[in-house]
């Protein structure tokens, strides 16, 4: 076992073990509830569509496109080809408050889903930066204390996340940079 390995697993330890008590179970259950975590998306949703004007119909769009990005990175591409053993399944005696997940853990896709969500909305309104970084920690936290990641997934799930939100952000400037320059007279020589 690798010292990178070792480390992984101390501080996997350190969050599902030493930090366990009902109080954080309870917690850390809700920041990876997909249900709780949509109502707010859908309510953001629904309100850039009404309320956003064409910027927040493309801006949806966008965060859509991530979500989808993300997701086939991490469940397609990535876990299968690496194959990496849930830290619920492969050590003894982790606190898994919500249970048993067996698919592969590398990367975490719930990390990568809030971190290219997020990533987004902080450049969209940098105000709120900072809610957003800790929504983001605290589901990579939750997935950790709840025994289904190792730490090293969290963070692969973070980079997976904000590469699919810049993949995005570069095709539509592409798009764009290709509509302005649509229709524009060429200079002849």
């Amino acid at each position: 076992m690798s010292i990178f390995q070792r480390i992984d697993i101390l501080v996997f330890r350190w969050i599902n073990t030493d930090w366990s008590n009902p109080i954080l179970d309870k917690v850390f259950s809700l920041f990876s509830d997909l249900p709780v975590l949509l109502v707010p998306a859908v309510i953001l949703i629904v309100w850039l569509l009404v309320k956003g004007g064409k910027g927040g119909r493309v801006f949806v769009l966008k965060i859509i496109l991530a979500v989808i990005v993300a997701n086939e990175i991490t469940e397609l591409l990535l876990r299968p080809w690496i194959g990496r053993v849930r830290p619920c399944v492969a050590l003894q005696g982790v606190h898994t408050p919500d249970g048993l997940l067996t698919s592969f853990s590398f990367p975490a896709g719930a990390a990568a889903l809030i971190a290219s969500v997020m990533f987004l909305l902080s450049i969209r309104y940098p105000r709120y930066k900072w809610l957003f970084m800790f929504l983001v920690i605290m589901v990579g936290l939750s997935r950790i204390y709840l025994g289904v990641h190792y730490p090293t997934d969290v963070l692969g799930g973070y980079a997976v996340g904000i590469l699919a939100a810049l993949i995005i952000l570069l095709i539509f400037k592409f798009v764009e940079k290709m509509i302005k320059g649509h229709g524009r007279p060429t200079a002849s020589h």
